[in-house]
């Protein structure tokens, strides 16, 4: 356990979301104090989830921020035990993730560690659905539509794009259960559609 008392390093993660076309800004400000992190986002990209994860990618806490008073949100590390922990924020837009080490009385984040990933946003309507793509990068996107058996019924490969705003007409689908997919060159997310 870190002693509140001799603990050497506060981190702060300055998280700023001010242009979502270009991704997200990150600034890591070391002062001496007890290890703590405080996480910074701009009020438009709320709710922000906040984890942290131990080496086995075991969760070690987990937070869903609001709001933020005082304009950021701290985080005091000092009951975890030394060793590498990675923490992951995450908006609708964007997931951040830094690599944190903790020794004896060091907290030092790694920022060549840090990764970003752009999350689309999937919005259903009446008889269609959006989604909605901006990465920093070229990415490749496929986004399906899967039935309950998990057999695809609808795809939609799209190539060497930055940014997708698209809408998919589904009123003529027949009614039921499916799972909308949309992959990217980090991750893989799911929506649950229900056509009644």
């Amino acid at each position: 356990m870190k002693n509140f008392l001799t603990t050497s390093v506060i981190a702060f993660l300055l998280v700023g979301f001010s242009n979502m076309t270009y991704g997200q800004k990150a600034e890591v400000l070391i002062q001496d104090g007890r290890p703590k992190v405080t996480v910074w986002v701009s009020k438009g990209h709320l709710p922000l989830e906040v984890t942290f994860l131990d080496q086995n990618n075991k969760v070690v806490f987990e937070d869903r921020v609001l709001k933020l008073v005082n304009l950021g949100k701290v985080y005091d590390l000092s009951a975890l035990q030394d060793g590498r922990y990675t923490l992951k924020m995450e908006t609708k837009f964007r997931e951040v993730n830094k690599e944190i080490n903790l020794f004896g009385n060091d907290v030092v984040m790694n920022d060549k560690s840090q990764r970003f990933f752009a999350i689309p946003a999937i919005d259903l309507g009446n008889g269609f659905f959006d989604v909605k793509f901006n990465s920093t990068r070229i990415a490749n996107l496929d986004i399906a539509i899967l039935d309950r058996n998990g057999k695809e019924v609808f795809e939609d490969k799209i190539g060497g794009v930055v940014a997708v705003n698209k809408r998919y007409q589904i009123g003529s689908m027949d009614r039921g259960e499916y799972t909308i997919k949309v992959t990217t060159p980090d991750k893989v997310f799911y929506k649950e559609l229900s056509l009644r």
